[in-house]
């Protein structure tokens, strides 16, 4: 029999006949309960299977064995899902709302800008016109002094001035509060083009961008021989690369030429090269093949010396592909 411990004064006699705890199970009971970990766990559970068994008095009642498991409690989902909705509910209410009172202050903002006297037109500012009064500009593009700037719809304005053959490229702005502001870029006229005996007007690139009208430039090289109006709808893109070519050699002509003769037509041949017409007396330089630039020095020699000695040249032939330096001059 192991020795009886005094019990402590708060806690109640313990029957008899029931024995003491061993010391070590009684110090395992003791301890705070920690997860054991690698081999404390397996001394554990071994103490505890060597333990002896403590049979209960009789009479006396018997605990259920086994761990006390407390049962989960259950939540009604669709009352979670209620919850949620209503939620949502709430949230998409306050954000109809919000639009609501946006949308009214965009509206009644809009009212006011585009009815406001304080935003009408009053002063419209045109630059880049040349063949183009500023006047046209305007009435082209539908705007108008007094007019609601806001009402104006600068695409719509752009469209329209682009449509007139004159004008490239076109910038339609505001400025608040009454300031309109019209910015184009014309097209610059190089040569006339003769097409099925209409004359047209053509520009950077060969492009042939309008027909002749009553107060277009007329002191412009005229260039003959690229075919009819036909061609133009057939081939525009070889069209415009023969009006590239010739105004090229019209350039070349005019800086390099004799003041004194003027370039009057460049005429395309049906051999791909060309022939000049220069003077008031519409002399022939027969040019061949490029390049051209050495050929219309030449010619400008030898039209010097005909000047000096008094003659008078009909042709001038500078086609000799073989011997490119010799030149042939035909007096009238």
């Amino acid at each position: 029999m192991s020795e009886e411990r005094p019990l402590p004064s708060n806690r109640r006699v313990r029957p008899r006949g029931v024995p003491l705890l061993p010391p070590d199970i009684a110090e395992q009971a003791l301890a705070p309960s920690r997860p054991a970990r690698g081999r404390s766990r397996t001394k554990e559970t071994k103490a505890k299977s060597e333990a002896p068994e403590v049979a209960p008095q009789e009479g006396a009642a018997r605990k259920p064995a086994g761990p006390r498991f407390k049962l989960p409690t259950l939540r009604n989902p669709l009352r979670g899902k209620g919850a949620v909705l209503a939620a949502a509910g709430r949230i998409l209410a306050g954000a109809l709302l919000f639009l609501a009172i946006a949308g009214s202050s965009s509206l009644g903002l809009y009212r006011y800008v585009s009815t406001s006297p304080r935003f009408a037109v009053k002063t419209i500012l045109i630059e880049g016109s040349a063949h183009r009064s500023q006047a046209y500009v305007a009435e082209k593009a539908g705007v108008t002094l007094g007019k609601n700037v806001f009402t104006i719809d600068l695409e719509a304005a752009r469209r329209k001035l682009i449509a007139d053959p004159w004008i490239d490229r076109a910038v339609v702005d505001r400025k608040l509060p009454g300031t309109l502001m019209i910015q184009v870029t014309e097209r610059e006229p190089l040569a006339l083009v003769a097409l099925s005996g209409e004359i047209y007007l053509s520009g950077r690139g060969g492009e042939v961008f309008k027909r002749f009208e009553e107060g277009d430039p007329i002191d412009l090289p005229l260039i003959t021989g690229l075919g009819g109006t036909g061609e133009l709808m057939r081939d525009r893109e070889g069209l415009m690369a023969s009006v590239r070519r010739a105004q090229e050699l019209a350039a070349d002509y005019q800086r390099l030429g004799p003041r004194s003769l003027g370039l009057q037509e460049v005429h395309a041949t049906t051999e791909g090269t060309f022939e000049l017409l220069v003077g008031r007396e519409g002399i022939r330089l027969v040019m061949g093949k490029p390049p051209y630039r050495p050929k219309i020095e030449r010619a400008a020699r030898v039209l010097a010396e005909t000047s000096r000695r008094k003659g008078q040249p009909l042709v001038i032939f500078l086609d000799n592909e073989a011997h490119p330096e010799r030149v042939v001059a035909r007096l009238r």
